[in-house]
């Protein structure tokens, strides 16, 4: 029996995502995607969550870029991912929890017997975390791990992972539609 076998299936959709992606399978979605203007972001920001969907939502707001102001997009994306990411913490809290804590307990065994000064690393771990999954939740990884990552750090408030989510997805958001306008 596989040890991880629901982080597994996460890396089987990273690589199916690719995959269609690559293979122009999914070419027709463009034309749905270039019509709605500001609710196409919203969906592309849900779908910026999603490790099967981030490549496409890459490409919808580079698409959309020309159609939306970039600060208008990123907010209304930002408030889309934010959406998309309650859903994965739901998840996470009640599907594969277990299996986050177990890697981390291995990946924290290891870099303390590297320091080889546990408590040192005991004290910036939470923080270190926190740092962590949110520089993953803004970027184009798999949000699943950033908010497995929080999941782990301890007790999250509501308010603060709202917060977390919103401010670092936004700012992605708008950073690629900005960067994307201005690069074409």
């Amino acid at each position: 029996m596989l040890r991880y076998p629901k982080l597994l299936l996460l890396l089987a959709t990273c690589l199916l995502a690719f995959f269609l992606v690559e293979s122009g399978l999914l070419d027709w979605m463009h034309g749905i995607t270039g019509t709605l203007g500001y609710i196409s972001v919203f969906l592309a920001g849900v779908g910026y969550s999603f490790t099967l969907t981030t490549a496409f939502s890459i490409g919808a707001f580079v698409e959309l870029s020309h159609q939306v102001h970039p600060l208008l997009g990123g907010l209304i994306a930002g408030t889309g991912a934010l959406l998309g990411d309650l859903l994965i913490f739901t998840f996470i809290r009640f599907s594969i929890h277990e299996e986050i804590q177990d890697l981390m307990q291995v990946v924290s065994t290891s870099v303390r017997q590297l320091m080889h000064q546990p408590t040192w690393f005991e004290r910036i771990k939470p923080a270190l975390l926190w740092i962590v999954a949110g520089l993953i939740i803004g970027s184009p990884l798999p949000d699943e791990l950033g908010i497995a990552l929080l999941g782990h750090a301890g007790r999250i408030h509501p308010r603060l992972f709202v917060l977390l989510c919103f401010t670092f997805n936004t700012l992605s958001a708008t950073a690629i539609l900005a960067t994307a306008r201005a690069l074409s």
